[in-house]
């Protein structure tokens, strides 16, 4: 199942044992943004310090609790939060990524450059740790938005779809969890997320 595979993957990411239990178990640690550790939030890697500067823990503007992730100004760079990590030849059942998002002055383009949407969804990686495909959700447009939830089940032929687009050397072997932002000067508030094994 999934589940086990996320469990065993999330003990090499030193993760901690996940808690076997009902089919809506959070397989997500930390994704309510609640805890922060200086720039580190526990359950996601460790991002590297230059990065530091585009985001931090909204005390302020959030969806439920006390916080959020805000990420502004990722330009002309990128920053990312990534966990669970999965041999893609396990992904077998469908997931469910549900959350709540917050955004503004996202642009599609700034100085002539391209301006990418940010990104929210699973992320594959080529067994040497280059990026590969990916499917997130589609909620995330150009402009400003106040608080929305969203919802998406991805399933394996999804991903093995966007897989078959890709060059054999590009070929995924691992999928994350992840957010990613590139190239945008916007700003977006991420809070409240679940991933859920369905059934």
């Amino acid at each position: 199942m999934f589940k086990k595979c996320l469990m065993a993957a999330a003990a090499i990411l030193s993760l901690g044992m996940m808690v076997q239990g009902a089919e809506e178990e959070n397989l997500l640690k930390g994704a309510d943004f609640e805890v922060f550790k200086g720039k580190y939030i526990p359950g996601f890697l460790r991002i590297n310090a230059k990065h530091h500067k585009f985001f931090e823990q909204d005390t302020k503007v959030f969806h439920g609790g006390k916080a959020s992730l805000r990420i502004s100004n990722v330009f002309p760079d990128y920053v990312s939060f990534s966990q669970l990590k999965l041999n893609v030849a396990d992904f077998k059942h469908p997931i469910k990524i549900t959350g709540w998002v917050k955004y503004e002055n996202l642009v599609a383009q700034q100085d002539g450059k391209r301006c990418y949407m940010p990104f929210i969804g699973l992320w594959g990686s080529t067994a040497s740790g280059r990026n590969s495909c990916n499917v997130g959700i589609p909620d995330i447009k150009p402009g400003s938005r106040d608080w929305f939830k969203f919802e998406k089940v991805f399933t394996p032929e999804e991903f093995a779809a966007a897989a078959a687009k890709v060059s054999a050397k590009d070929k995924p072997a691992y999928l994350m969890f992840r957010i990613n932002i590139y190239n945008q000067p916007g700003t977006i508030w991420v809070d409240d997320l679940q991933l859920t094994e369905v059934e």
